[in-house]
């Protein structure tokens, strides 16, 4: 085995019997013993129990809760989107078909800026955090209830150019078009980002198949139980209120990062881009 030094005994210059070319004492590698002591051992056993569940860090599963959160908010809201579009927006078929598809497409090409975003300028968590507040603001935007003209019975023409309408159409394409930039921008830096949680010699298979079985999970519950919700009423005007609620549930992930990002033991563990 090789000298190696050790920085325990600080000398100022080798002698001849150790060639060790540093100014700290030279020992043989395989006599080197770590000694930890107990309460620093303790530390770090109850540091691992709190900051792990089920042999994972606590970090995954907030990512992983987080996307199921997210998923379900997302695919929640576009279930009753076009409804939305037509008994509420008053757009014809062909008006909310064209909108529904163009906010499905700006949705899968945002991802491409937030990978930029992340990489070259704020790194993946702050660029999660960051979009996460912009796709909140998004869904605030879109709980803003229906303006009075278009209550009651109110001619369909008069309500249309309603000035107080228009606006809140306006604020509508806005609420969607900062749902599809957070949903989007996220979309790439979270799955790397829970990978960085891991040390390289953990196993990260099972955590992606938990990951993307949240992510199928809020799609599928959140497509199966909208409807159910709308039709509880046995109306359309019910879908208007399952938007705040949706909105609520996609809040709390961003809470949690929040309170996270604040707090003195980050639990996170970021990774410098190669």
């Amino acid at each position: 085995s090789m000298p190696t030094c050790y920085r325990k005994k600080p000398r100022a210059f080798p002698n001849k019997k150790n060639p060790c070319k540093c100014s700290f004492e030279c020992i043989w590698s395989s006599r080197v013993e770590m000694k930890i002591p107990v309460k620093q051992m303790q530390k770090q056993t109850e540091y691992y129990l709190s900051s792990h569940v089920c042999g994972y860090p606590l970090s995954i599963f907030i990512i992983v809760v987080n996307e199921f959160c997210e998923r379900f908010s997302y695919y929640g809201m576009r279930a009753v989107l076009v409804l939305y579009f037509k008994y509420f927006l008053r757009w014809d078929d062909d008006t909310a078909t064209a909108i529904y598809h163009s906010f499905v497409a700006v949705c899968y090409l945002t991802p491409i800026f937030g990978a930029i975003i992340a990489d070259s300028w704020l790194g993946k968590f702050k660029t999660i955090f960051s979009l996460s507040i912009v796709y909140t603001i998004g869904q605030a935007v879109m709980a803003v209830k229906s303006p009075g003209p278009c209550h009651g019975r109110v001619k369909v023409y008069d309500c249309i150019k309603h000035k107080v309408f228009i606006c809140f159409r306006a604020l509508s394409m806005i609420g969607l078009l900062l749902i599809a930039i957070g949903t989007g921008g996220i979309k790439p830096c979270v799955s790397a980002f829970g990978g960085d949680q891991f040390e390289d010699n953990q196993q990260r298979s099972r955590f992606f198949s938990i990951f993307y079985l949240s992510i199928n999970a809020g799609s599928l519950l959140s497509t199966v139980i909208t409807p159910i919700l709308r039709g509880m009423n046995g109306r359309v005007t019910c879908t208007h209120s399952l938007i705040p609620g949706q909105f609520g549930i996609s809040t709390q992930p961003c809470d949690m990062e929040e309170k996270l990002e604040n707090s003195k033991e980050d639990p996170w563990k970021h990774r410098q881009n190669v």
